[in-house]
Order: C-alpha cells, then structure tokens, then sequence
C-alpha cells in the first residue's frame, strides 16, 4: 500500500481516490491515531529524502563522466544520518553498476542507469518531489479531494 503511494509519486501522478480509500482503510485496521498517520505521510515530503536522491543521482553523473566512482561530502553525511550501512553499501553497489554500464532491477525490469537517465531523472526529481509531497497533503484528509 505504502509502496504504491511512493510509486505513485516518483512516476509523476497524484493520488487516487481508490488509493486514498485503501489507505484509510489501512488506518483504520491499524487503529492508528493522527499523529502516527503524520509520522507515516512525512516520509513522502521529507527534504533530507529528497536531497539524499538528488546527490546520488549528481554522483552517477559525475562517476559516469570520470570514468571512477564518486562521493560527495554531501551524500555521505545524508547516507549517514538517515539510512543504514547496509543501505549505504547497496547503493554503492548500485553505483558500480551505474560505472560499469550493468543493467539494475527496478520494479522488475532491468536499466541501464546511463548518463541520460541519470540527467533526465535528475530533471524530473524536483516534480516527483512536489508530487509527493501534495499527495501526502492529500492523504492527511479523510475527505478526498481530487487533485485535478
């Protein structure tokens, strides 16, 4: 559920009323109360989340340009503050991939990450941010409202 709402965001659409149906269904079955809904609905509008995919994605293209990996001072402190090591040693391995040229698995498909998606994601990252961000506005309403 929570997966097809971050989905949702970084492929550019809002929510659904569907989709916000089955969210506070989930609420309800969960009997959570608003303050953890809020909790729950900050991680789609968190800046330090964006920021950490922001950095990374400049860092394939630098790593792809020089031909070595790169890490920026401003990942690493990210990566260091909000994810694990174990998440931190996976995206290094995604990064090697991305340096290598080797196809990766997202949403069962295999991609190249290649300097033009790099870029192209990059371009779009500041939309997908927005997006998610007034979807998990959305969500903080039990009375959807269609964000078209």
């Amino acid at each position: 559920m929570l997966r097809e709402i971050v989905l949702l965001g970084y492929s550019g659409k809002f929510l659904t009323r569907e989709l916000h149906g089955k969210f506070y269904q989930m609420v309800d079955k969960l009997g959570l109360t608003d303050a953890q809904v809020d909790e729950v609905l900050s991680v789609f509008s968190n800046k330090d989340a964006y920021l950490l995919q922001k950095y990374f994605f400049e860092d394939a293209l630098i790593t792809i340009g020089q031909g070595q990996m790169y890490r920026s001072d401003k990942r690493r402190l990210l990566e260091e503050s909000l994810i694990s090591r174990e998440a931190i040693l996976n995206r290094e391995e995604i990064m090697q991939k991305i340096l290598e040229g080797k196809s990766i698995k997202i949403e069962h498909e295999e991609l190249v990450l290649n300097q033009e998606i790099c870029a192209a994601i990059l371009e779009n990252l500041d939309f997908m941010f927005l997006v998610s961000k007034r979807n998990s506005e959305l969500l903080r309403s039990r009375i959807f409202i269609d964000p078209n």
